[in-house]
């Protein structure tokens, strides 16, 4: 069981630190809003990957590949609208006060994640293999990993928006062009999917 737990854990610390949209897209709220009203967004993961994690642990089989790339496709344009929006909303005063607006940037961010391929294609080829081979020794053993990954990724993520929340004591007018680039960023990561994945999809055809 420690094995797995021990696996579980540094793949969290991986997918913690690993630069993508989701990332990106965290800290501008972070920046835009400070690390408190940021720091529920450390718990996306449980909300986005967990059932991803959970269905194909149940299949232990990859989706079909034509349907990876139109679910790319899909969060390709989703990450450009969300960059857009993040540029249009990075004025020097601009905060997101209310309990509503706050919300939408959590289930913005779900979005992120539950249209990122690279979490399908993660639990389709090595997540999955790991917890059922884990499960078949003990329940305990499998659920030992998912656990221990989780535990950690949330740790990081919540310990990068408290690191990075100190980014608010800079002037406004650096604020501003912080999260400017972060919403390039966010929008440069959806048009790559976009692109990549109508070319692989294309290609197959």
């Amino acid at each position: 069981m420690l094995s797995y737990l021990i696996q579980g854990l540094g793949m969290g610390i991986y997918a913690g630190v690993l630069p993508g949209p989701t990332q990106a897209f965290i800290l501008s709220k972070t920046i835009k809003n400070g690390w408190k009203n940021a720091l529920p967004l450390a718990f996306v993961p449980l909300v986005s990957d967990l059932p991803i994690a959970l269905l194909f642990c149940l299949l232990v089989s990859a989706l079909p590949a034509n349907l990876l790339l139109i679910i790319q496709l899909f969060g390709g344009g989703y990450l450009v609208f969300l960059g857009h929006q993040t540029w249009k909303a990075a004025k020097v005063d601009g905060t997101e006060s209310t309990q509503s607006e706050q919300a939408r940037g959590f289930w913005q961010t779900v979005g992120i994640n539950f249209t990122n391929p690279n979490v399908y294609v993660f639990w389709g080829t090595i997540g999955a293999p790991i917890v059922v081979s884990g499960w078949n020794q003990n329940p305990a053993t499998g659920l030992a990993f998912i656990l221990g990954m989780y535990t950690m990724l949330v740790l990081v993520v919540a310990g990068t928006i408290l690191l990075f929340g100190l980014t608010g004591n800079l002037p406004e007018k650096a604020r501003f062009w912080v999260l400017r680039i972060l919403a390039l960023i966010v929008a440069v990561f959806g048009l790559y999917q976009f692109v990549t994945g109508a070319i692989k999809l294309l290609s197959a055809h």
